[in-house]
């Protein structure tokens, strides 16, 4: 399963960023790729929230049922898919002088088997492109709330 990393400094407090992330609805303007993205039964927020999560990588649609396993208030989300497509995704939040500083860390198994390694690397590179998307989404939308 691919792993990407990046980070993006977003010149807003900790608690706003974290916020806007931790919000389930927002998931959807974040991450693009995603058309839906909603909350099943309680918790609706926070630790233990699952939600359906409904989208399309490279034309073909994918389907996830996400999990979230570790929730600390403007430090860190982790989720975790627990049916359909195998994903894991890691946010970490830390202060910095201007802002915070917002770690995306994202894993995903691909809905369709890659035969070559080619195919493998062009999986990789949309998943980068994916990763490093959300982080300046992420920061045009909460920098532009204010």
């Amino acid at each position: 399963m691919p792993t990407v990393s990046r980070y993006i400094l977003v010149r807003m407090p900790v608690e706003k960023v974290f916020a806007f992330v931790a919000d389930p609805r927002n998931t959807t303007r974040i991450q693009r790729e995603f058309s839906r993205f909603e909350p099943i039964g309680e918790p609706a927020y926070g630790l233990g929230m699952a939600v359906d999560a409904r989208g399309s990588f490279k034309g073909f649609p994918v389907r996830a049922v996400v999990r979230v396993t570790e929730f600390v208030k403007n430090e860190r989300i982790v989720s975790v898919s627990t049916e359909g497509v195998a994903s894991r995704a890691e946010w970490v939040f830390s202060p910095d002088e201007d802002g915070c500083r917002v770690q995306f860390t994202a894993s995903f198994e691909w809905p369709v088997l890659l035969p070559s390694l080619a195919l493998g690397r062009m999986a990789e590179e949309e998943l980068t492109r994916l990763t490093e998307s959300a982080l300046r989404q992420l920061k045009r939308l909460v920098e532009a709330a204010g």
